[in-house]
């Protein structure tokens, strides 16, 4: 809803001696306030919806963001401005009373989401996962052939790389030494006297899914480092694990198509995969021969999803060695 659905008029008095209705104006914070109640409401009856009609219960998690197609105050462009998001856990949403809550609360408090502090002035958030940023074709596709392949680069340059972007984007940044970094690959300073400060980056140069202790040992390094925010930059994909911890921490996630878009944005160039971008680019080479496929095929009205443990005894390794479609592969590729 826009920003009209909250009404300008607070109250309306009648005068008798003038015979006239005087109307008083609502006060800009209580407008703000009614519209932000509002924008959350909507974003929990949206939740809501999604998991009451998934009756099998195949969502374990849903990652929402509500944007505006509006201009950029920056630029005056049209641009999409996201205002709100929130990756919901199927288990919270269902076990809330949403009629009883204070929707603010509950979604910022709750579900640890986001909303923008003055959605009537279009002030964007940063948006958690989109569909871009899941793994598949679209990956591969990302960046021109006369582009630098990101997996190919040497990693000293692709340190140096990530270092220069963070300068493009207005901040100070300088790669840390080979020995005793303390797992910062990039030291960057955010000059912003209000949200900025100390800015500890490490980049992962991965073809498969970032595994979640990864993004647990980030989160241990800003504390230990004392920065204001810790940034994972990898040039494959994140999976819903380290999503899900990352929420509500001052950490920032940037998987490969995000890393390439912003790299264009400032002027910078870089792309994922051999043939990304050519029309007349070769298939993908097939798996080498030594491997095994077990192949399942089944009819009916029932439908089934085919996934694998990678176990060690009776136990799952970890939660990167469970192998579904949404993590397509284990860390060292041995279960695809």
């Amino acid at each position: 809803p826009g920003y009209d659905v909250v009404p300008a008029v607070k109250a309306v008095r009648y005068l008798p001696t003038a015979d006239e209705e005087r109307e008083t104006a609502r006060p800009t914070a209580q407008c703000r306030a009614l519209y932000r109640d509002v924008l959350a409401q909507s974003v929990l009856l949206v939740l809501r919806d999604l998991f009451a009609a998934d009756t099998y219960g195949a969502l374990d998690s849903v990652v929402l963001n509500g944007f505006v197609d509006d201009v950029d105050p920056v630029t005056g462009r049209p641009a999409t401005l996201f205002l709100a998001t929130v990756l919901a856990p199927r288990s919270a949403v269902e076990s809330y009373h949403l009629s009883q809550v204070s929707a603010l609360d509950c979604l910022t408090d709750g579900l640890r989401g986001q909303l923008s502090a003055r959605p009537d002035q279009r002030a964007p958030i940063r948006p958690g996962r989109r569909p871009d940023d899941i793994a598949g074709g679209a990956v591969v596709s990302h960046g021109t052939h006369g582009d630098p392949d990101l997996h190919e680069m040497d990693p000293l340059a692709f340190e140096q790389l990530i270092a220069e972007l963070f300068r493009a984007m207005g901040m100070g940044a300088v790669t840390t030494e080979r020995s005793g970094d303390g797992g910062i690959d990039v030291d960057a300073l955010d000059p912003d006297p209000i949200r900025g400060g100390k800015i500890v980056v490490q980049v992962k140069r991965y073809r498969n899914t970032v595994p979640p202790t990864a993004v647990r040992d980030l989160y241990g390094t800003v504390q230990s480092e004392g920065a204001n925010k810790g940034v994972l930059v990898t040039t494959s994909q994140f999976g819903p694990g380290a999503h899900r911890f990352a929420q509500g921490k001052p950490l920032t996630l940037i998987a490969g198509p995000e890393l390439v878009d912003l790299l264009g944005r400032y002027g910078l160039r870089g792309r994922l995969g051999p043939g990304a971008g050519r029309p007349d680019a070769p298939e993908p080479a097939d798996p080498a021969p030594d491997h095994t496929t077990l192949a399942v095929n089944w009819s009916g009205e029932a439908a089934l999803d085919v996934c694998a443990l990678v176990c060690k005894g009776t136990a799952v390794l970890d939660d990167d060695h469970f192998v579904f479609f949404n993590n397509p592969a284990t860390p060292d590729g041995s279960v695809r």
